[in-house]
Parts: C-alpha cells; structure tokens; sequence
C-alpha cells in the first residue's frame, strides 16, 4: 500500500488568495501539503510566473477545475496552464441548474464533449459531483448513475467529494468501494452535524475509513477542500491538514 500525498483546492483560500496570493501559496506550502489544484484563480500570472511560483515553494499541481466553456474550448487558455504546470487531471461538474433546465440527453453530450476535448489535449477527464448528483430519483437512480451508465461515459473517472456524498445520504464508504475503479481522486472535505461544511476531523464523517481506502487502493492524492468557514480559511486549512495527516500515520 501507498500513502497519498495530501493537497488543498484552492478554492478554499480564495479570500486569502485575493489579498496575497504569492504569500497564500508559502503558507499553504508551510502548512505540510505537497500539491494543489486550482479553480479559475491563476493569481493574474502568465502560465510560466504560476509554474515558476510553484516550483519555488515544492508544490505539485495536481490539476485544475474550470468552467465547461473553457474546458469545452481546446484553445483555452486551461490547457496552455495545464502544460506549463506540469498537470494531469482536468475536473469539470454540471451545475444544478443546468440539469433542471435542458434535457438529461443535452447534460450528458456536453460530459462527452468534455471528455474528448480533455483527452484530445492530452489529459485526464475528471467529473466533480455535488449533493444534486448523488440524491437518488423516485426511479432509484442519481444523476450520476444515469451518466455513468451512458454508453458514451461509461468509462468516465469520478472526483470523489466526501462531503457531498454524506450531505446527500450516500454511504460514503459503499459508495468509494463500489466505485473504486473510476475514482483517481478524492476531496476530503468534512460535513457538520448543521450540514454545512466544516474543518476536516470536526464533523461527522470517518476519515481514517477514508485515508485507508485511499491507500489501499493507491491513490495519489487526498486533497482538502472547504468552501466556507467561520474562522479564517488558513486557521481552517491548518485544522484539516493535521487531522489528514493524523488518520494517514
């Protein structure tokens, strides 16, 4: 077994990133994470001033997360980034409103025009679900079962969100089981007894089930991520690594 490296989304410090974006990037490296993915943030720096930065604090880029047009987009600027950094995995999800307002058939051929773009370009397609994809329908099936059992996206890899998972009454340990085979990554992100996120070790969900998953199946990276906190989002990310780094000993 191998132990995964652990990153940070840096959606979760975006405030922080906003004020000082070079001095975020230090103290993220300070804190012990070996490697970030980003989300539409490129801190206003040319491809190669972002890989430079990186480099300089020993931070891998493990991927990106952006929006369908620019993933759909092989002349984006995403995939100049992508290069210069050094990634592999391009993450792409699907709105809840985009779901309610245009045919499931419609959703799903944007997925696989997803997909082709990301592979054409040379790299790995990776879906990012939330809550409204996990909830099942009146027919027992989720949205996602419905997209993975497009023949078109069978073969489709899931970024696993442990949040979202548990906020929609999904069993998360069955479910990383279940999927072991399409689930390169994970989001290690915690749900508070208020169902609202909180800092990784502070809710209710079992990371040492979910670290020992993670070795046992060798994946790379565990990586955290929150999307809002009542303190200051280091003092959360400072929190959540060492309860990461605790369950991975």
């Amino acid at each position: 077994m191998s132990t995964p490296k652990l990153g940070i989304q840096l959606y979760s410090v975006r405030r922080t990133l906003a004020e000082d974006f070079d001095g975020t990037i230090a103290k993220v490296a300070a804190m012990g994470f070996q490697g970030v993915e980003l989300a539409f943030n490129y801190g206003g720096k040319s491809p190669d001033e972002l890989a430079k930065l990186f480099r300089i604090n020993n931070l891998d880029v493990i991927g990106i997360y952006e929006t369908l047009d620019n993933v759909t987009n092989p002349d984006s600027p995403l995939y100049t980034y992508m290069k210069a950094l050094g990634s592999k995995f391009v993450t792409f999800g699907i709105s809840p409103s985009y779901f309610e307002e245009q045919p499931f058939e419609d959703c799903a051929a944007l997925c696989g025009r997803c997909l082709q773009t990301i592979r054409d370009k040379g790299y790995t397609p990776l879906y990012h679900a939330h809550t409204h994809e996990f909830v099942k329908k009146p027919d027992g099936l989720s949205l996602l079962d419905r997209l993975f059992q497009t023949p078109a996206l069978a073969d489709m890899q899931l970024e696993a969100d442990t949040c979202w998972l548990q906020q929609a009454g999904v069993d998360v340990m069955a479910y990383l089981n279940r999927h072991a085979q399409r689930i390169p990554l994970i989001h290690a992100k915690d749900l508070g007894t208020d169902n609202d996120v909180t800092e990784v070790g502070h809710g209710v969900i079992d990371f040492k089930p979910v670290a020992e998953f993670a070795k046992a199946h060798g994946i790379p990276w565990l990586i955290y991520e929150q999307d809002s906190t009542t303190t200051t989002e280091c003092e959360s990310a400072l929190a959540s690594i060492r309860h990461l780094q605790s369950v991975l000993a």
